[in-house]
């Protein structure tokens, strides 16, 4: 089955263009010898056009990161991300996905971590920074009494 004397299946190419010879002497090698290396089994050509199609996704999603760049982070972005999720658990916005979903736990879940990060960040924010993370907590508070009627 293997020409592998362990029998593990493994088969290795040298695809160098030289060998040594029984002697120990370096050889060119010749190009018939370099032809035979270059035909693939179906399963290596399979292999290779996967490997290929991974590598034109990859490029693909960089494409299109690239094209939608990110605004630098910073705590308000990570306050509005907090707050989307709320809102989108409370059902006032759509998912990515364009599906409407209400999930009142997450969305207390979300807002409590809102209400953790105001504990812990107090007196280390700045005014502005203060007043958009108490400004988003009362409107978020207010919005899941009303979503839990």
């Amino acid at each position: 089955m293997s020409d592998n004397p362990n029998g593990d299946g493994v088969k290795v190419k040298d695809k160098r263009r030289f060998k040594v010879g029984e002697d120990g002497v370096v050889e060119n090698r010749n190009l018939e010898e370099e032809k035979q290396d270059d035909v693939k089994s179906p399963e290596e050509a399979k292999a290779d056009d996967a490997a290929k199609e991974t590598a034109h996704e990859h490029e693909k999603s960089e494409t299109h990161e690239e094209r939608h760049e990110l605004p630098p982070a910073s705590f308000q972005s990570l306050v509005f991300s907090l707050a989307t999720a709320a809102m989108m658990h409370m059902g006032d916005i759509a998912d990515p996905e364009g599906k409407s979903v209400k999930d009142i736990s997450m969305a207390k879940q979300s807002i409590d971590l809102l209400g953790i990060l105001s504990e812990k960040t107090q007196g280390n924010l700045t005014k502005e920074e203060e007043a958009f993370l108490s400004s988003i907590l009362r409107d978020l508070r207010l919005r899941f009494v009303q979503a839990r009627k």
